[in-house]
């Protein structure tokens, strides 16, 4: 049995949901598609399925029925509801998807991005914190051949040193104190989709070096085990500091930065575009 968060449930169930609208497009119709219960219990756990997936609605699910008072029940299905109609408004908005903006700056942004996301090259993503890097990095994920495949997301800067390679490539049952059961890592839970790796400049050297093996071999071993995975991934890196000046400190890698950077693309901050601030506050407004 692996053990798994509750994030990487609704995103297996993403997956598994990509999969069967994949097959009602080979039909050739478009019925009204709805999605029903899963792992979705709260409107948070919504938004990362409309966001992925082509879907016209949510019709509710086990949450619903645990709830007993009425009042309660009401404001959930309200908060549902809202959040879909917030994604198929933000989708008429100027812009690409959720990324909202009319400026020059981000028109070549939505540019980059339609024209890299169709071809399997690893992108960095830079840009300050708060500017919408994970934005890019989902758009680059909807928009490529690898769209019906999962995208999984790690946070470098959140995670010890000692439990890295664990989170990456998962670990056996006994590897070490607290494994008591098998875990699959980002990796793996990555197969056949994109690996998002958030602020890959606060990587550790140690980490540098086991991601860089595992790009290079295309497989991985999870720590404790023997058995070699062959892994299929596309990697997604941003930061908010500029790796190029990393490497040149001897902070990165170059030749990480090298098997990561085929093409970077940089988020502007908004006092760089504030004519794209009209149409942000209407955005934001309508999903309020």
């Amino acid at each position: 049995r692996l053990r798994v968060g509750v994030g990487d449930y609704i995103k297996r169930a993403i997956v598994r949901l990509q999969e069967m609208l994949a097959a009602v497009k080979e039909t050739g119709r478009r019925p009204l598609l709805l999605c029903f219960g899963g792992p979705v219990t709260t409107a948070d756990d919504l938004e990362p399925v409309f966001r992925q997936c082509e879907i016209d609605g949510f019709a509710g699910g086990s949450v619903f029925e645990r709830l007993p008072v009425h009042e309660v029940v009401t404001a959930t299905v309200r908060r549902f509801k809202s959040t879909g109609a917030a994604m198929e408004s933000s989708r008429r908005e100027t812009g690409l998807g959720d990324l909202i903006g009319r400026s020059p700056v981000m028109k070549e942004v939505f540019h980059l991005i339609r024209r890299v996301a169709p071809h399997d090259a690893n992108v960095c993503i830079e840009g300050e914190t708060g500017t919408g890097k994970e934005l890019v990095a989902t758009l680059l994920h909807r928009h490529s051949p690898r769209h019906r495949g999962p995208l999984i997301t790690l946070n470098c800067g959140a995670i010890p040193d000692s439990l890295l390679e664990s989170e990456l490539f998962g670990h056996e049952k006994g590897a070490f104190t607290g494994a008591h059961r098998q875990r699959i890592g980002k990796f793996e839970l990555a197969q056949h989709g994109t690996l998002f790796l958030d602020e890959i400049g606060d990587l550790s050297p140690h980490g540098q070096v086991a991601i860089l093996r595992a790009i290079q071999q295309r497989e991985i071993t999870r720590v404790g085990g023997e058995t070699n995975i062959p892994v299929d991934v596309r990697i997604i890196t941003a930061s908010h500091q500029s790796l190029p000046q990393l490497v040149q400190e001897r902070r990165f890698r170059a030749d990480l930065y090298y098997r990561l950077n085929h093409i970077t693309i940089r988020v502007p901050p908004l006092r760089e575009r504030k004519e794209d601030i009209q149409a942000l506050a209407l955005h934001f407004m309508r999903k309020s």
